[in-house]
C-alpha cells in the first residue's frame, strides 16, 4: 500500500465523532452483506485480526460515547464554519481556534488559558465576542453574522 496524497491537519471533537460515526455505519452495512449475522468469513473467534477488530470497535463506541456527553453533541458543520468566518478576524492561529471549538469556554480566565498573549491581543470587547461566538456553537437554531460595524449578532 502506497500514500498517493497525504494531508495532516488536526481535528475537532466534532470531527472526530462524525467520522466515528461513518466508520460504524460503515463497518454495520458491511456485517448485514455476510449471508449469517455477525459471520467472520473463516476467522476465528480467538484470531488475532478479529480480537483487533473488536478491540477498536470498543474503542470507538468508548470515545463516541464520551464525545456525546461533550459540547460536540450539539455542534453541526454550518455552525463551525460559520464560527470559523466569525473568528477570522481576531487572527487566532489554528490551535487557538481548534481549543475555542474543542473547549468552548464559558469565561474570560478559560480564554485567557486558550489564547497565548491574550492580554496584548484581545480587548474586553473582543473577548466579550469570542465568549458570544462559543456559545452560538451550541445553541439552537442560531446563526452567527457579521454586521458593518463588525460586532457578532444572532438571526
Amino acid at each position: 500500500m502506497r500514500v498517493i496524497a497525504a494531508t495532516e491537519t488536526v481535528l475537532s471533537n466534532f470531527e472526530v465523532k462524525r467520522l466515528l460515526e461513518r466508520q460504524q455505519q460503515e463497518q454495520l452495512r458491511e456485517e448485514e452483506a455476510l449471508p449469517l449475522p455477525g459471520a467472520r468469513r473463516g476467522e476465528a473467534a480467538g484470531s488475532t485480526a478479529w480480537q483487533s477488530r473488536q478491540q477498536a470497535a470498543l474503542i470507538s463506541e468508548q470515545v463516541l460515547t464520551y464525545l456525546g456527553g461533550t459540547c460536540c453533541a450539539a455542534e453541526t458543520e454550518k455552525r463551525l464554519a460559520a464560527f470559523l468566518t466569525a473568528v477570522a478576524p481576531f487572527k487566532l492561529v489554528q490551535g487557538e481556534i481548534l481549543s475555542l471549538i474543542n473547549i468552548q469556554p464559558r469565561s474570560r480566565a478559560v480564554i485567557s488559558t486558550l489564547v497565548e498573549e491574550y492580554e496584548e491581543r484581545l480587548t474586553e470587547e473582543q473577548t466579550f465576542q469570542l465568549l458570544q461566538l462559543c456559545q452560538q456553537l451550541t445553541q439552537d437554531e442560531s446563526v452567527i453574522s457579521e454586521e458593518p460595524s463588525g460586532r457578532t449578532s444572532r438571526n
